[in-house]
């Protein structure tokens, strides 16, 4: 092999490197974005059902008085 064909090789292969890191990874590509947490709202602006998507558990916080109010996590 050839200097030439050595300096391309090894430039196509820092190229992959640079792009394969930059790739989306399996967790990033939803829809609604990479977080664990994912909260809806169920009808009003008061109540948000929020979601842990590793565990599937859900919760839901009610604003009140300035401040949220969570309840416990569903089992």
């Amino acid at each position: 092999m050839d200097t030439g064909k050595a300096i391309f090789f090894g430039l196509a292969l820092i190229a992959l490197a640079v792009f394969s890191s930059d790739m989306m990874k399996p967790a990033e590509a939803g829809l609604m974005g990479s977080g664990r947490y994912m909260g809806t709202s169920s009808g009003g602006y008061q109540n948000v059902w929020v979601v842990d998507t590793e565990t599937g558990y859900v919760r839901r916080c009610v604003y009140r008085d300035e401040r949220p109010i969570c309840f416990e996590w569903s089992r």
